[in-house]
């Protein structure tokens, strides 16, 4: 049966044979040769509990088809990761990203398939809330776009404007997004890894249980949420819209 993004990344998790890492991998991209050595090398280097969940995230490089080298893709340090800003922006990609087996266990422990829930975005929440993330600075994949993606997800302001418009305000990916956390808040309301405050400001964030009152609370969060200034005014606007929301 054809699964489909995300559930075959969860699917195959569940039927892989047990191990100490995981890396996830998309069909296309180069991989260095010292990719999962490297992996091993800085997961050996964290000190923690066999069952403590971990996450690997390392940098990369961006190539065309012919594997022409575009654009890098630099995180700089886990610094720049915060309760609220992992919400609405996802620091590392799946193919960037490994993960040991106490990370493995508990999310083949939530049931995943048929929630939506991106093991990117996923594996980055949990690691910050529940375990630990393990940064490397070596940029290990080319990362291969090809022509139609490369057109869809352009560097130039406008094509990232009309990709907005396109995917955020007339499609449906912001309210997938808002979705995704709900139901995250939802498999984790009784896990004890979140704080009341960050609680409450993850459910008014994903606009659940709207009001009168909580939209603008919303809408005027006094925290930045995304990076790049462009990408909070965009946020800022579908918060205005009442993107998402739900009663």
């Amino acid at each position: 049966e054809h699964l489909g993004y995300p559930d075959c990344f969860w699917d195959i998790l569940t039927r892989c044979p047990v191990a100490d890492y995981y890396a996830f991998a998309d069909q296309d991209d180069v991989w260095e040769p010292e990719k999962l050595s490297s992996m091993i090398e800085r997961f050996n280097d964290k000190q923690v509990e066999d069952d403590s969940p971990l996450l690997y995230i390392h940098d990369y490089d961006n190539y065309d088809a012919m594997l022409n080298r575009m654009s890098v893709h630099r995180l700089g340090s886990t610094g720049v990761m915060n309760e609220r800003s992992i919400l609405f922006y996802t620091y590392a990609s799946g193919f960037s990203i490994a993960i040991n087996n106490g990370m493995r266990n508990m999310l083949n422990n939530m049931t995943l398939i048929g929630k939506g829930m991106y093991h990117d975005e996923l594996c980055i929440w949990l690691a910050y809330l529940c375990g630990h993330i393990v940064y490397d600075d070596r940029a290990l994949v080319k990362y291969r776009r090809h022509e139609a993606t490369v057109t869809e997800y352009g560097n130039g302001t406008g094509t990232l404007i009309s990709n907005w418009i396109r995917r955020e305000i007339k499609g449906d990916e912001f309210v997938w997004k808002c979705e995704r956390i709900r139901s995250f808040l939802e498999m984790m309301k009784d896990k004890n890894v979140m704080s009341d405050k960050i609680l409450h400001e993850w459910s008014l964030l994903s606009g659940s249980d709207m009001t009168f009152t909580r939209y603008w609370q919303r809408l005027f969060y006094p925290h930045r949420l995304r990076p790049s200034l462009g990408g909070e005014m965009a946020l800022r606007l579908l918060f205005l819209s009442a993107k998402g929301t739900c009663k």
